[in-house]
């Protein structure tokens, strides 16, 4: 059966639908929006509840966008924006239009016939449209309304006060959640307080400066990013978490990934304005130190088995790629305690497993090595009938 997991550290950014939703706003002023990024708000259940979206409402709705051929932007003049020609065609708005043709004047027979609208211009109704699922019109409008005015605040400068309020009006605007949803009130609650604080802080000086949207984008991504999600951290099973200080508590099991040359330690880069890394001082933190002694706490933290990562070929080129400085030394202390060369080759390492680039590769599944194996049946019966076998640790 599936084993218990839990993940710690996750980001508040990540911890809900509402706060990636609310990213992608941020991040709208120099999207494309394209149809899946429409799609993809559509599916956000925040989104959906605000917009009366219930059942497959959301999937309907992304088929008629489908169906009529929208590939990105609002308009014309949104195409404008990417030094391409402001053409209509397969925008947002000309896929509503065939929307609302079809439905007003119905597709009729020839899928290729167009409708003269009042303006002069011709467009092919969509089929399809028709019925109480018309009602959804009404939603993807809604939508579409409030995606122009969050693209046009990427050129605005307002003052802190004004971004806060127009913030917190789209956030209503778009957002639903339920009372008896606790951890989505929580998430709204922290939402908004984020919000207002981009009025209140320097409200407390009594300063209400003007802000581009660069600058109130990159204070609420901050924010976001800043703010761990709260969580207990021993809850059993297995936990996902990140190498941070205080974690070397004894495990029976611990697995390390991604310690890989140029990953870890951390680099730290500065662009050369931190006085502290061009005159460093005792007691100054340094955090490629800091690496080296969480490396050092988790290999101490485990008590029966300690699995260490990296990726030791290129996925692309095949060559040989350099493990973290850590745990190449570790590596070599190895080899000197078991009297093996470095450069030794030949000798077998019994704590060092090279794993194929593969996970359906057949030395998972014919008992040359037994440091590989495999729990997926499906890779084991590709092997072929009679080669073919599931392996499971003892």
């Amino acid at each position: 059966g599936a084993l218990p997991y839990h993940c710690a550290d996750v980001a508040v950014a990540r911890a809900h639908p509402l706060f990636e939703a609310f990213r992608s706003l941020l991040d709208l002023p120099k999207s494309r929006l394209t149809a899946p990024e429409v799609a993809d708000l559509l599916a956000t259940p925040p989104i959906a509840a605000r917009l009366g979206l219930r059942g497959d409402d959301a999937d309907v709705l992304v088929r008629w966008l489908e169906s009529s051929r929208a590939a990105w932007a609002l308009d014309g003049d949104f195409r404008a924006r990417f030094d391409v020609p402001p053409i209509a065609a397969h925008t947002h708005a000309w896929a509503m239009e065939r929307m609302l043709t079809g439905y007003v004047f119905g597709a009729g027979s020839d899928e290729n016939a167009a409708v003269t609208l009042p303006d002069g211009s011709a467009i092919a109704p969509l089929d399809g449209v028709h019925g109480p699922q018309a009602t959804l019109l009404g939603a993807l409008d809604r939508l579409l309304v409030e995606l122009r005015e969050a693209c046009a605040d990427g050129s605005s400068r307002r003052r802190a006060s004004e971004w806060a309020e127009r913030l917190e009006r789209r956030v209503d605007e778009l957002f639903f959640v339920a009372p008896d949803d606790a951890e989505g009130r929580d998430a709204l609650s922290t939402l908004l307080q984020f919000i207002r604080g981009l009025r209140d802080e320097p409200g407390d000086g009594g300063l209400d400066p003007e802000l581009d949207f660069s600058v109130v984008r990159e204070v609420l991504l901050s924010r976001l990013d800043g703010v761990p999600e709260r969580q207990r951290f021993l809850l059993g099973g297995v936990t996902f978490c990140g190498m941070v200080p205080q974690r070397a508590i004894p495990f029976d099991v611990v697995a390390v990934l991604g310690l890989d040359d140029g990953e870890f330690p951390r680099a730290v880069r500065d662009g050369g304005l931190d006085p502290m890394a061009r005159h460093p001082r005792l007691g100054d933190r340094d955090v490629r130190n800091d690496d080296r002694y969480l490396f050092l706490e988790t290999v101490m933290s485990a008590r029966w088995r300690l699995h260490l990562s990296y990726i030791g070929e290129g996925v692309r080129d095949g060559k040989p790629r350099n493990p973290a400085a850590p745990l190449a030394e570790l590596m070599a202390e190895l080899d000197h305690y078991a009297g093996i060369a470095p450069d030794d080759d030949k000798t077998r390492r019994p704590w060092r497993v090279r794993h194929p680039l593969q996970p359906f590769d057949g030395r998972y599944f014919n008992d040359t090595d037994p440091a590989l194996f495999s729990y997926s049946e499906a890779f084991a019966r590709m092997q072929g009938e009679g080669r073919g076998r599931l392996s499971r640790l003892p």
